[in-house]
């Protein structure tokens, strides 16, 4: 535990942010949780601080790139910021073609061979980023690296990672809340013991 990780623990629950319950996912999944931050971007300070040690973490990790990707939409709140924090170039990867215009699946300009990194607000399953992967490689751009704020997947989750030659990377994990949360008696017992069971 860092003191990041109880900051954003603790931001998570005083912002209701953190909810405990029955809920469907994005990939369809039920959970038996929800994190939705969606929040942070309206709350300066603590945005600030995870733009700042997504940066840090590119250096301490010595990651190589030449343009930052994410994918629509709250990934791309979070890369935005980032990409002016580092003074790197940006783009985003579309779910689909728009079906007008030039109808891109990747927005903005990048040159072959450039190296990518991609970054996410929440890995859950990873299906968005894994056809994001998919693209930015059909597009003969390179990447072997995936960035997020929060990872809550599970061993599979990063087996499709792997699998795919992708280096998973992140702040913080369910886990890590989960045990923050029971440690410091952050809820009460019985929503501890759902977040114990970590279902995805």
């Amino acid at each position: 535990m860092n003191d990041f990780q109880e900051r954003l623990t603790l931001f998570l629950i005083n912002s209701n942010s953190l909810k405990v319950g029955k809920f469907k996912l994005s990939s369809g999944l039920e959970s038996n949780y929800y994190i939705d931050l969606r929040n942070i971007q309206s709350y300066p300070s603590i945005f600030h601080e995870i733009v700042i040690l997504l940066r840090d973490k590119i250096i301490k990790e010595e990651i190589e790139f030449d343009l930052l990707a994410t994918v629509p939409t709250s990934g791309l709140v979070f890369t935005s910021a980032l990409a002016y924090e580092i003074f790197k170039p940006l783009i985003y990867i579309r779910k689909e073609a728009k079906g007008y215009g030039v109808n891109n699946l990747i927005e903005g300009k990048f040159e072959k061979e450039n190296k990518v990194l991609l970054i996410d607000d929440v890995i859950t399953t990873g299906k968005s980023l894994v056809h994001a992967v998919d693209i930015i490689r059909r597009r003969n751009l390179k990447i072997n690296t995936v960035l997020s704020l929060l990872f809550r997947g599970n061993e599979q989750t990063i087996q499709t990672f792997t699998k795919m030659g992708i280096d998973l990377k992140f702040l913080i994990s369910i886990k890590e809340i989960s045990n923050i949360i029971s440690s410091k008696n952050l809820m009460g017992e019985e929503d501890r013991k759902k977040l114990r069971q970590v279902k995805i």
